[in-house]
């Protein structure tokens, strides 16, 4: 994943970058450190979603370390192209070869070797060599005697090819990186991985493997027939190919000073007020991720182009990213920029069900999309959040509530420059589908409805907050300590479920992902709740859930794909939880 060009004012391209434009150094510093001193054979992960910066991560660790290994790049995805199908594996392993110096003696045997085993995968699956190690999964068929004798004589090839090279020369080992194995098809990307695991598990081999763990897990899936919420059994799999999981940590973006240098790229004027205003459009539409904003930045680019008299307007680049935020509502205001005034303007950001249904009647409209009952609850915050920071910056006084006609008539006129085909014909720019479900981590959305307390919930952060408000309730004067010894860090994941306000507000995006609207008062300060969880490969709101179940006995009846009780109250409900818990509300 690139950063930028090098020529001023002409987009971005999409080759990995060598500079640290996130401020994640101390990460990039920490797996290069690791790979250098780990004992071997290692196989280690990136994972993270579609866009998110692997390769460039990867890039920027073989800088530093590429004077202390020797190291070998495979990219799937451009041997893929070539439809090599059950082959893939094989040329991976000739391409290791190669990189190793395969003029010698043991080459030639080995490459024999392959000619040989390559003759057996020829019209079979490759499937069935990985049957021979993952045997837990099942072979797909009998594997023949010759065939056992060729792997495990190849076996032995490759670790003396791997040997002389490496008392050759004065590195102790050969770190293999392997990219884009997420563009393959899933079930092609777990054959990879199974290949891998059984002919390359040598000492003085470290595999670092850039891929997004969901298509590993659907891969597994199709390849095993596993039912589709089988996470356990395809996590088993993810762990016995990976010793080490290495996160992408998107959350630590330093993505302000990644957007400020993308507006200097571009000859946009990116003054900190300025990049600050951009960063949060960025944000509550499109998030974090690095190849969605530059494909964002070039059809801005592509818009000044068109009306140059628009060059450095936040006010366009705001209406952009309303576009991919939510469709629903951009043709909304669209459709009825002449009839809507500003006080509807106001109606609309304030998010109040009773002032949607009077928009929706007034202009015959279905803005169910925005309601409390709506099911798509990270949705919802981002619209909310997004039209708040639309209003402060189309107000004359930088206001919420206080809208003019002369205020909305700036955003009637842009709503003119902005409606181009550069952006209608493809509003989902962030992610190709199945990928964009996975960059957020969601997955595939459960349709859930839990009831705790008398409740009936939906959203799945409003009932997180509710159950740690409601603990910390019950046990006044309750440290951080123990509140974390309650819900232990690793439940959410990298974030954490609580943190401190101060150590919530340096995340770039700490006010989507954390109440910092309200605080929890603890005996050691004040500390926020995360907001981030998710169903799919992490699904860490289950972990949440069967948590309070089970260790701290609090009662949830959930019920999936129909109907729970009392659906029809839940915004009631919600709304009159406990005065004590006003964070719960608004998460």
């Amino acid at each position: 994943m690139g950063l930028f060009s090098r020529t001023k004012r002409g987009g971005f391209t999409d080759e990995a970058a060598y500079e640290d434009f996130f401020g994640i150094d101390k990460y990039i510093q920490g797996l290069s450190d690791f790979i250098l001193e780990c004992d071997t054979p290692m196989t280690i992960s990136i994972q993270g979603a579609w866009g998110c910066g692997k390769t460039s991560l990867m890039q920027m660790v073989q800088q530093r370390i590429k004077d202390k290994v020797l190291i070998i790049n495979f990219n799937t995805w451009q041997f893929s192209q070539f439809d090599l199908g059950n082959m893939l594996p094989f040329s991976m392993l000739q391409v290791m070869m190669r990189s190793l110096g395969g003029e010698n003696f043991v080459s030639e045997k080995l490459y024999a070797g392959i000619k040989n085993i390559s003759r057996f995968v020829a019209g079979t699956a490759a499937k069935t060599l990985a049957g021979v190690e993952l045997d837990s999964f099942g072979s797909h068929g009998m594997v023949s005697e010759d065939l056992a004798s060729e792997i495990s004589n190849l076996k032995q090839k490759l670790k003396m090819v791997i040997d002389e090279k490496l008392s050759s020369s004065s590195v102790d080992r050969v770190v293999i990186f392997v990219d884009d194995l997420d563009r393959l098809q899933p079930q092609r990307a777990v054959e990879l991985l199974e290949v891998l695991k059984l002919f390359l598990d040598c000492k003085g081999c470290v595999f670092v493997l850039a891929i997004d763990s969901e298509v590993v897990f659907r891969g597994v899936s199709q390849k095993y027939n596993f039912g589709e919420n089988d996470h356990k059994r395809c996590q088993y799999f993810f762990d016995k190919i990976i010793q080490v999981p290495f996160i992408m940590p998107v959350a630590s973006y330093d993505m302000n000073k990644y957007i400020g240098k993308c507006l200097e790229e571009i000859n946009i004027s990116n003054s900190a007020e300025e990049v600050e205003h951009f960063a949060k459009f960025i944000r509550y539409s499109i998030g974090t991720n690095p190849r969605a904003i530059k494909r964002l930045l070039n059809s801005y680019l592509l818009l000044t182009k068109i009306s140059p008299e628009n060059v450095g307007s936040i006010l366009l680049f705001a209406v952009m990213c309303m576009q991919y935020l939510s469709p629903e509502l951009y043709n909304f205001i669209v459709s009825n920029r002449m009839t809507l005034t500003a006080a509807d303007f106001v109606k609309l950001v304030s998010a109040k069900d009773e002032d949607l249904e009077q928009l929706e009647e007034d202009h015959d409209a279905d803005l169910s999309f925005m309601k409390s009952d709506n099911e798509d609850d990270e949705l919802s915050d981002k619209i909310s959040m997004f039209l708040n920071e639309l209003s402060r910056l189309i107000s004359s006084d930088h206001t919420v509530d206080h809208i003019s006609e002369e205020d909305f008539n700036k955003l009637r006129n842009m709503l003119g420059a902005a409606d181009s085909s550069v952006l209608n014909s493809d509003v989902s720019m962030a992610a190709p589908k199945e990928d964009k479900e996975s960059s957020s981590g969601r997955g595939k959305r459960q349709k859930i409805r839990i009831v705790y307390n008398g409740r009936t919930y939906k959203n799945r952060k409003r009932l997180v907050t509710d159950i740690v408000y409601d603990y910390v309730n019950a046990h006044p004067g309750i440290s951080s300590r123990e509140l974390r010894e309650a819900f232990p860090d690793d439940l959410q994941g990298s974030l954490h479920v609580i943190r401190s306000v101060e150590e919530a507000q340096k995340y770039s995006y700490g006010d989507v992902q954390f109440t910092l609207d309200n605080p929890l008062e603890l005996s050691d300060g004040k500390f926020a709740v995360c907001r981030v969880w998710m169903n799919g490969a992490w699904n860490n709101f289950k972990r949440f859930t069967d948590h309070v179940v089970q260790n701290l006995g609090i009662e949830l009846d959930i019920k999936s794909d129909g109907q729970a009780e009392g659906d029809e109250e839940e915004g009631q409900d919600a709304e009159n939880s406990s005065s004590e818990q006003p964070a719960a509300e608004q998460a």
